[in-house]
């Protein structure tokens, strides 16, 4: 396990990027989360200055899809498990899931609805495949989550 410190998500594609292996060993890359999907177009320097008689407008642009570029560059043996965090209800997670699935290039996504697990202990997520299957895991501690991840691609591997 490796940890790297970065502070922007440039910073943290780059690191990815240069992280991925390129060998002889199966390995797992979980992508657990996107730094931001979007960033202010124009970042400023300095403070910017109180000024109670304008409006102010944020420009914002789209960052690099991290996920999607490692998914692309992979070798054979690295495997992506995506995560996909959602608003909304059970049928339109999955078919979001299911949709980021083929567009990010993932074997495998952990969906689940932001408000059955932000700031809880618990979590209750889908597991999709590629092709396209899904398995619901009931709601249970994040490391009994983890568990099941992990048996996932245990029984995905054979």
């Amino acid at each position: 396990l490796n940890f790297y410190q970065v502070e922007t998500a440039a910073e943290m594609k780059e690191q990815v990027l240069k992280s991925i292996d390129k060998g002889k060993k199966e390995k797992y890359l979980f992508m657990a989360a996107a730094v931001t999907d979007h960033r202010p177009a124009n970042a400023s320097r300095e403070k910017i200055k109180s000024d109670k008689t304008k409006t102010y407008n944020l420009e914002m642009e789209p960052c690099d899809d991290i996920l999607k570029e490692v998914s692309q560059t992979k070798d054979s043996k690295t495997k992506i498990i995506g995560f996909c965090a959602e608003t909304g209800d059970e049928d339109s997670l999955i078919k979001h899931a299911k949709q980021k699935l083929k567009t990010k290039g993932c074997d495998l996504i952990v969906a689940n609805l932001a408000n059955d697990s932000f700031a809880k202990d618990t979590n209750k997520v889908f597991l999709v495949n590629k092709d396209g299957a899904f398995e619901k895991i009931p709601t249970a501690s994040k490391s009994e989550i983890a568990k099941k991840i992990i048996n996932k691609l245990i029984l995905l591997k054979k």
